[in-house]
Order: structure tokens, then sequence, then C-alpha cells
């Protein structure tokens, strides 16, 4: 491992704030660590400890206990463990990253750490990882910037990698999961009640040699940047003069205070939305607004440096700012706020920051959700004719951001791009017959009906299969259309549908399904899976319990327990369950009763069921099995089993089978019964 990779293993210890000759105690940590930990005045012991370090320590298998006890013996009376750990749940894992098998779960290790006596325990999240922190996230602390923008994450084989973890990270962030999955965590934990780190979240950047390496440190009323060498003063005091200097041209920016030292800026922290999320917002929600903005940001731009010169690609600015883009500025309601801006370069396209911006407002929005084209920007900029040398100056900038190659070579070997995980996607589920691929196909049978009458359906496959589909459940979902690979059936309709090509759905909706009706399908999935998620996929099997249509009619009225259990036993027993519900007619009729609850708060209730598809009143006339069957084309009709061997439901079941159907006899929930409620009710009982 070389000294440049090392170096970035310090950032999991240098945000945090140690006590000048605090003594720590260090317990597998790497030598650059302790090292580190000399450089800032730590004194290392084993005994009377203000701090135990313990790295990756905690594992399945071992005696945590003893362990934990021991770090206890260290340990002044209000102390400090601070663990650092690896997630088995983490991720890097669900990407394709191989994984240790002894590591713990983010609540498994609170756990383990209170049981054993450490009674307060606060949690950061750590990304990418432990080995190569990037930015860290307190336990309370909700992300507010796309992951995607900030997140860079390394793997020792980049081979295995099938999909986007930054995008992974994003969605986990959306989902407020986001502290379950991280693949690593700082935890600090003491046996007494503790000062807590009021840190809510840190930003490392130690990958751009040490003069350049600045550790933003973010609490609830403040932010505070410092370098994480002495060589980076520098850096801090041209941030300093930089902002100033913006100040001065009018522009709006977040003031900083040098501290006497030069070794930190305090600012304050504006709880205010980031730029680059606003404009994303915009462009997938009002085109007008979006390039409203825009167009103020690049006046901005404009409004940073003087104008000398034009050339190929455009205005030159004397001394621009390359990193004045959204991703540094936030949005007020009423304009932007400049921050972060430690760059400054002579004869800078004005175009080039402008080409910065377009890409990272681009960065993880779908060009099919996009209102504004990226080529419709560079012609508004007027950046197409000099695009190339534009290009050009953009990737020079950011090898000089990074200008330790030790890293850079680093980076090539184990930092993966977005074609790379197509690649791997295509390469590793095109592995015919792999258990991968088998699995998929399970699920995608299971659940091949689940929730679909609320989704947009687009059936591929257009012979006796999709024939059985349609014929059974077309009639209760939204089919979008019918697609087919055999060219010679393009073009021709199919049960009221014109059969398209399957180009037509390889950018699905998050509110479209793909339901595959064809026997021999495996070919299919594999396609299917190198440009979309399993979980937009179904796969229709008419002879698998989960494809199956179930009816079953009642009257539900005073819908209690018993009602829930028949209809999640009729569930459990087929994938779309279709509820007839008896008219106020039929009650009146066949009970000699009023219904309590009239039939269309009836339908109401039923279909609140999460058990339940599809729910549809029973007219008088039609209430029987055969004009059911005939309706809905069900393969299982449910009953109540007080119907078992009874000679007319006997008759009506042989009547279904002839048809390649049944009728299953389900047991009642014996306790309770609307009979019994009603009785009640007239008894002033309830």
């Amino acid at each position: 491992m070389n000294a440049a990779y090392e170096r970035l293993q310090l950032g999991i210890l240098k945000w945090y704030s140690f006590e000048n000759n605090a003594r720590i105690a260090c317990v597998g940590i790497p030598e650059i660590l302790k090292l580190e930990l000399v450089n800032m005045g730590c004194l290392l012991t084993e005994k009377d400890c203000d701090y135990v370090i313990a790295f990756d320590t905690i594992k399945r298998g071992r005696d945590n206990a003893a362990t934990l006890k021991k770090y206890c013996k260290y340990l002044k009376k209000n102390g400090r463990l601070l663990l650092i750990c690896e997630n088995q749940m983490g991720m890097k894992f669900f990407c394709g990253e191989l994984g240790e098998k002894e590591h713990y779960t983010r609540s498994e290790y609170i756990k383990i750490l209170k049981d054993n006596g450490f009674t307060n325990v606060k949690t950061y999240s750590v990304f990418p990882d432990i080995y190569q922190p990037q930015l860290i996230y307190a336990e309370d602390y909700e992300p507010e910037e796309k992951l995607v923008n900030r997140y860079i994450p390394k793997y020792k084989d980049t081979s295995r990698i099938y999909r986007n973890e930054a995008e992974l990270a994003d969605m986990m962030s959306l989902n407020h999961v986001i502290h379950s999955f991280a693949n690593g965590y700082f935890i600090e934990a003491s046996q007494v009640s503790m000062n807590k780190c009021e840190v809510e979240s840190v930003t490392l950047s130690l990958d751009r040699g040490m003069e350049r390496a600045l550790i933003t440190l973010i609490y609830k009323e403040k932010v505070v940047k410092k370098c994480a060498f002495d060589l980076g003063k520098k850096q801090l005091m041209t941030l300093a003069t930089n902002m100033s200097y913006l100040k001065k041209r009018g522009i709006r920016v977040i003031d900083g205070i040098l501290s006497s030292d030069k070794t930190s800026i305090t600012m304050p922290r504006v709880k205010c939305k980031l730029a680059n999320n606003y404009l994303q917002e915009l462009l997938i929600s009002d085109r007008e607004e979006f390039l409203k903005r825009l167009d103020e940001f690049y006046f901005l731009i404009q409004q940073s440096a003087d104008i000398i010169g034009e050339n190929e690609c455009g205005a030159i600015q004397e001394n621009g700012f390359p990193d004045l883009v959204p991703l540094n500025c936030f949005w007020s309601g009423d304009g932007f706020i400049v921050f972060d801006q430690e760059y400054r370069k002579s004869n800078m396209p004005l175009n080039l920051i402008m080409l910065r911006s377009i890409v990272i407002i681009y960065d993880g929005i779908l060009e099919e959700r996009a209102l504004v084209s990226r080529n419709e920007l560079y012609e508004r900029y007027d950046m197409v004719r000099g695009f190339a040398t534009i290009a050009k100056y953009e990737r020079e900038f950011n090898l000089s951001l990074r200008d330790d190659w030790e890293i850079q070579e680093y980076n090539e070997k184990h930092q993966i791009y977005p074609d790379q995980i197509e690649e791997n996607r295509n390469r590793i589920f095109s592995i015919k017959g792999s258990l991968y691929i088998k699995t998929v196909i399970d699920e995608c049978k299971r659940k091949c009906l689940e929730n679909i009458s609320s989704q947009k359906i687009w059936i591929w496959g257009s012979g006796r299969y999709a024939e059985q589909f349609i014929r059974k459940i077309g009639k209760h979902i939204s089919v979008v259309g019918v697609i087919d690979s055999d060219r010679k059936k393009q073009g021709k309709e199919f049960c009221g549908h014109i059969i398209e090509d399957p180009t037509k759905v390889w950018k699905v909706e998050s509110t479209e399904k793909i339901v595959v009706c064809v026997k021999d399908c495996e070919e299919i999935i594999i396609e299917l899976l190198s440009h979309m998620d399993p979980s937009h996929i179904g796969i229709f099997d008419p002879y698998a319990e989960k494809s199956k249509v179930g009816y079953i009619s009642g009257t539900f009225d005073m819908f209690h327990i018993g009602h829930v259990n028949l209809l999640r036993r009729a569930k459990e027993r087929c994938g779309f369950l279709i509820v007839g519900v008896t008219s106020d007619e039929y009650v009146r009729k066949n009970k000699g009763k009023e219904p309590i609850i009239p039939c269309d708060e009836r339908i109401k209730v039923i279909s609140a069921c999460k058990y339940v598809d599809v729910v549809d009143e029973i007219p008088y006339e039609k209430r029987g099995t055969m004009d059911a069957y005939e309706k809905y084309v069900f393969d299982c009709q449910f009953v109540g089993s007080d119907c078992q061997g009874n000679e007319w439901w006997m008759e009506q079941k042989s009547w279904l089978e002839e048809r390649n159907s049944t009728i299953c006899f389900l047991p009642y929930t014996e306790q309770t019964s609307s009979t019994q409620i009603r009785k009640l009710i007239e008894k002033n009982i309830i």
C-alpha cells in the first residue's frame, strides 16, 4: 500500500477533536493512524486513558464481552471508547463487493456496547468506508445534498461491481435509511454521561495533496473549515482572500473568520437549499423557471471576474473561479449565495465554468426526465463552437486538483465508472443458468401480480400465455401495450393492442411494470436486467400458484377480524384476488334484513384491505358462481368451510373443474361473526 493511499485513512481520526496530550490506547489501528495521533500531540499509553481507539476489533465469533471489559480497564471513569468498524449490511456489498461475514450491523454494535456497560452511544456513518472516508454523518443527521455528486467509492475488485453505489446511496437517503446501510461506522461510547461530539457532518478532501487537503465540519449553527496539514494554511488564506474579492464585486458570499494561527475558517451555517438540488428540481418540473435561474447563475459567473478577451471557447476571464458551480452555492429564495471558492485561475474560459455547472446539474438526473437537453444549454450559452477545447480545459483542471499521481494510480485501479458498471451488469447477468438468474426468475414469478392493479403494465409476448394473462387480468389493470422481440409479429394487432418493439420499455417509469408472458423466458429476463431493476419485472406462469386469479364473494357487513383472516387465507393461495360484494338488494331479499353498512361503503372498506386487488359489486341477478366465472375467469373461488360437502356447492365445484378452475374451502374465524356483532348491537351491548 502506497503512502498516498495511507494518507486517505487519516480522515477517520483527523475530523475528531482530541484534547492536547490526551492519553490514548490504540487497538488494531494501522501504524499511520498511530503516527498521526503522535503528530497531533496525543500521548499514547495503555492505562488510565481518556480514549481507547479500537479499529475493527468487535466481530462475530469472538469473545466481545471480554474485549470490551479489557477496554474498560484502560479507560478513566469518564473516558470514551472510539470504535471504528465495518457494517455487514454496507451498500458496497449490495453492489457486488465481497464482504466479511464476521461484521455486525449498526443496531447490533449498539446492543453489544450497551449490554457491556457502555450506556451512552453515538454513531457516525462513514462514506465510502472507514479506509477512505470522504463523508461522515452523525446518526441524527439527514444528508441535504445529492450523494451522487459527493460520493466516490473505491473497490477491491471493480470487475464485480454491477450497481452504482452513489445512486443507491441517494435512494437510501431519500427513504431515510442511509445510516443503516453505511459501509462503516465511527462509534463514540462511554460508561457514564458524556458531552457528545456536536459535529453533524464532515466532508474530507484528503486526495488533493497535502497543500490542498481540507476538512469541513458542520455544526448546528456554524461551519468550520480547517486544513488537514500545516501545508494547507496557504489554501485557507487563499480561500479567505477569494471570498473577500467576490464580496467586493457585489456577489453574496458566506463570510468567514480566519483563525489567528491560519489553520481554520469559521462561518455561520446557512440553512438554505443547495443551489444544485434546487436547479435539479426545476430541471424536471419547471422548464421556464429553470432557464431563468440558470441565466441568473450564468450572470453570476460573468460578474465574478473581468472579461479580458475572447477565443474559440468564448469569453476569457482575467482571474476566473473554476469551482463557482451550483454545488458551491445556496439558493436563498431571492438569489444565490456563494461559498468555498478555493481556486482562482488566470485566463479562465467563462464557458469552462458553465460546462462544469451543467455537467454537475445533470449528474444523477435521467436525461428522459429533463425538460431541457444539455445540447440546448450548450447552444444557449454559445458553447458549441469551442466545446472540444472547453472539455479539454475541464479534464486538465480536474487533474490539477488531484496532482498526487500515487493516488491517481490507485484511483485508476479501484475506482469504477458508469460505463464499466453497465458492462459488468451485462457480463454477470448474461451467465445463463446462473444462480442469480434463477433467483431473479423465481422472485419475478412470486411477485408477478403484486400491486399490479396500481401500475401501468407492458405485456411481453403475444402467445398463449399472454392471451391467458389478458383474459384473466387484463380488464382489471392498465395495459400500456404489448411488445414482442419477433419482428414478424411487430405492427400486428393482439388483443386490442399493436405489437411493438422491445426498445419501447428499456426506460420504464417507476409506476410501470413489464410482465413477461413467455414460457422459456431466461434470455428475455437477462436482456431486461441489462436495462432495469428486477422490481420492474414480473413473470406470468399460469401454472404457478402466485400467477393464479382468486375470487371470493360475501356481504362483508360490519367488517371484522374474521373477514380479514378469510381474505388473508385467500390471498395466500393466489396472486390476484377479486372480491365480489353483494348488493344491498341481495341482502334485503335473501337475508330478509337491511344491511347495517351500505354497499358502496362496504366496497370502500374492502378496497382498503392490503390482501385485495379488485373489488366489485355483485348485481342481484348475477350472484351465482357461473355468472362470476364468466365475468372474472378466475382459477379458484374461495368459499367458507361450512359449505364443504354441500350438494349445491359440490356441483359448482365440478362445473368449475371442467373449465380448469376449482373451489377451495377456507376455515372461518369461529370466535367472531357479523351475526354475533349484530345481535350485540340489537341488545345495545356494543
